[in-house]
């Protein structure tokens, strides 16, 4: 198979295409298994693996490499290749040096860590981390010996085409700093490149004291933050400066794996939700950024998915990022590896054809194959093969995808999605406040209503507005082109108290041009040094009463959530692969928040006298010149609207919608829901702005312009089993419809009903795709 595949263009047999497959995970696969699993694999309309190569594996010790089987038949790399050329399947290839994945040592080796401690993050108690100060010139040293001997064994196959894509490194500054409340490295080498980084930006220690509030005598005399020195000021620069030494990381890297392979196709990836330390939008000044989406992974039965709309937002948010580049799905989770998530086989259904209407040119299931490692212990994901490479439920659903790329990739790819001049912004500094020296109670209580808003808050709006028929574009807010903000005619952007100046600045002279702003959640009040915008004209409404906030379900949800977590210890004293319990660990406690935070909330009224269900918080507003927006029942103004310039601001002191991103999707109220929808849709009317098509319950729908006329019509059905009807209200003319994806044969369908309509059945959690034509 002829697969060319560079930064720009993906062309199959020589026409677009989609790439179509998983990580294929050899090292912790029977060597027995390989050749009959990937035949299962190519048998379900496969066209690549992808594999980690990990460092700790190939290189058990200093100078020693084995590839080719000599100390374990699942080192021999080349007769995997080999097997993968018998089938004709492309590699993207994944060398690390980090690999993460749930593997010992985040793939890093062992001995490295023994005979180099100095390249260790150093803790402010003086004990090393276990992971590494990826810039330390030691490590950096040993990381140019362990490429240049893998892509030496590789250079053949690079040569040859038969991989065509490399991955530098893995999800980088998430296993450094993922789990870390409280993020300080005190490694001397990091310490001198923040002492570094501090002087360059500000050139005289004066400077800094002023604007940080502080009394220091010289720069290498400030240290990271710790629990006893490390104000919010202090934190916010930290966090920043790790994003940076992180891209320089990388940077370095990419340099390395250039000098190797200069024609070969490099890419990076990170997890979909963008939370500190990554920062998607600066990796991707340096090469293409894909994204990791898993959304099952709370123990709740009755949500296919935990985080529904954030299939949908992922991708938008990513191809934002990289525009005119491939858009790659790197990792897209099959299923889940903590043993009490049950990852029902419609939910892989609906992620993959998501991610492939959302234009994701590398589809890359993770995982293809359940695995046991070399000490015997089993790694389940609830993959299509288990780990005797038998069938599961799921391998159905990545052959029946795998068909449709098959058979009408190359047409998908060739269309466009019809999008509305609205925006959804997404703005990632906002994750520096999450970190703190010391919690309290009421800090941790009022630091997870802002992670909602950022994280869930801003998933849930967008999904409200694709269930109420509108297709937004999504954006990062720091990045976004000035001349694209100003044709959009509505934005919406989650919003906490700290915001840069220039972004703050960029958004007023959004609204004062003539566009609407729609802020919910927090209002900004500072700036990032702590100083106060006086005046604020974004947010001019002052705080009523004392206290002006109201925090729905604390005490219910917090006991609950201490239920679920004594669940979860009693799985972590008896979960036999206990390199997964890092991720777990690291995700738990917001997952568990999330879960039960988007079924709380309180009745309101609107300024037509509708009521809007708001999620989670409430906060009351008064003064500023505005209008109310929202109200509640005793008439304290909870949302506002005021002119300015030409345009529009309103403040909504609540999460709208924040459920719609959560498992209480599946559960809430009717009612609950269609209040939101009614009020996003009365809002965006008054702006001059109609749906694509009348919303359907519990159903996302989403239309691309294809060449020659046609239209692609995808109904996303998160609901129950349902008759339809689907009214468009973009109007053109079509005679034909033509099937190109059903799950249900004979159960669902879609047909004509009248003029601009048409009527069908969707099955509970299907997705269902015809082409409209002249």
């Amino acid at each position: 198979m002829d697969i060319r595949v560079s930064e720009h263009s993906l062309s199959i047999a020589g026409q677009e295409g989609i790439l179509y497959g998983g990580e294929f995970q050899y090292f912790r696969i029977p060597a027995t298994l390989w050749e009959a699993s990937l035949a299962q694999l190519a048998a379900a309309h496969v066209n690549f693996i992808s594999c980690y190569i990990p460092w700790i594996w190939h290189m058990p010790e200093p100078g020693v490499l084995d590839f080719t089987g000599q100390r374990a038949p699942e080192r021999d790399l080349k007769r995997l290749i080999e097997i993968v050329e018998s089938l004709d399947l492309a590699m993207l290839v994944r060398p690390g040096p980090y690999v993460y994945g749930e593997y010992q040592g985040f793939g890093i080796p062992d001995w490295l860590r023994a005979q180099h401690p100095e390249v260790l993050i150093l803790l402010e108690n003086g004990q090393h981390s276990n992971e590494v100060s990826l810039n330390h010139p030691v490590f950096c040293g040993q990381v140019e010996v362990w490429l240049e001997a893998v892509f030496s064994f590789l250079q053949p196959w690079f040569d040859s085409g038969r991989i065509v894509a490399c991955q530098i490194d893995n999800e980088t500054g998430l296993p450094q700093f993922g789990g870390v409340a409280l993020p300080g490295d005190f490694n001397p080498d990091t310490m001198a490149r923040w002492q570094q980084h501090l002087q360059q930006r500000y050139q005289v220690i004066d400077h800094l004291n002023h604007v940080w509030g502080a009394h220091y005598t010289a720069f290498d005399t400030i240290l990271p933050p710790s629990r006893q020195q490390g104000n919010s000021v202090h934190l916010r620069h930290w966090a920043e400066f790790i994003e940076d030494y992180l891209v320089s990381y990388l940077d370095w890297l990419q340099g390395v794996f250039r000098r190797r392979l200069p024609e070969t196709f490099l890419y990076t990836n990170d997890p979909y939700l963008n939370q500190w330390p990554n920062q998607s939008p600066k990796k991707a000044r340096l090469t293409t950024v894909g994204y990791d989406i898993y959304s099952k992974f709370s123990i709740d039965r009755q949500a296919t998915h935990d985080v529904p709309f954030a299939l949908s937002f992922a991708p938008e948010f990513y191809a934002s990022l990289n525009p005119d580049r491939l858009l790659m799905g790197v990792e897209v989770g099959t299923g889940w590896f903590d043993p009490r998530v049950q990852v029902r086989k419609e939910a892989t259904l609906q992620k993959s054809m998501i991610a492939l209407l959302r234009g994701t040119r590398v589809l890359d299931y993770y995982l293809l194959h359940d695995c046991v490692e070399a000490d015997g212990v089993p790694w389940i994901f609830q993959s299509p093969l288990d780990k005797d490479g038998q069938a599961t439920p799921r391998y159905g659903v990545i052959q029946t995808v795998g068909a449709f790329v098959r058979d009408h990739g190359a047409r998908l790819v060739r269309s466009e999605p019809l999008q509305h001049s609205i925006g959804v912004l997404k703005y990632i500094p906002q994750g520096w406040d999450f970190l703190r020296a010391n919690y309290t109670v009421f800090t941790a209580i009022d630091l997870m209503d802002s992670a909602l808003a950022h994280f869930s808050g801003l998933t849930g709006l967008y999904g409200g507005l694709l269930e109420a028929g509108f297709n937004p574009i999504v954006h990062d807010l720091e990045s976004i082109p000035l001349e694209l903000l100003l044709r959009l005619k509505v934005v919406f952007f989650a919003s906490t108290p700290v915001m840069h100046r220039e972004v703050y600045q960029k958004l007023l002279y959004y609204v004062e041009q003539g566009g609407t702003l729609v802020a919910f959640g927090l209002p900004v009040t500072h700036d990032i040094h702590g100083v106060p915008y006086a005046p604020n004209p974004l947010f001019p409404a002052r705080p009523a009463g004392q206290p002006h906030k109201t925090q729905y379900g604390n005490n219910s949800t917090f006991s609950q959530i201490t239920l679920d977590l004594m669940n979860y210890q009693v799985l972590r004293l008896n979960h036999p692969h206990r390199l997964s319990l890092h991720t777990l660990d690291m995700m738990q406690p917001f997952v568990e928040f999330t879960k039960y935070m988007g079924r709380t909330g309180a009745w309101l009224e609107t300024d037509r006298d509708q009521p809007f269900w708001a999620s989670r918080f409430v906060s009351c507003w008064q003064g500023g010149g505005v209008k109310p927006l929202l109200r509640t029942p005793s008439q304290e103004m909870v949302g506002y609207t005021r002119r300015i310039g030409r345009g529009r601001l309103s403040f909504l002191g609540t999460l709208p919608g924040l459920f719609f991103d959560t498992p209480a999707y599946y559960t809430l109220e009717p009612d609950k829901k269609q209040s939101v929808l009614n009020f996003l849709g009365a809002m965006l009317r008054e702006r001059g702005l109609t749906p694509l098509v009348e919303p359907i319950p519990n159903v996302e729908t989403l239309l691309r312009q294809g060449p020659d006329g046609e239209m692609w019509v995808a109904l996303i059905n998160r609901g129950p089993d349902q008759a339809i009807e689907l009214h468009f209200n973009h109007p053109f003319s079509f005679q034909q419809l033509e099937e190109v994806f059903n799950p249900h044969p004979g159960k669902d369908y879609l047909e004509k009903s009248r003029f601009l309509s048409l009527k069908g059945h969707l099955s509970k959690d299907t997705v269902y795709v015809a082409v409209l034509s002249r």
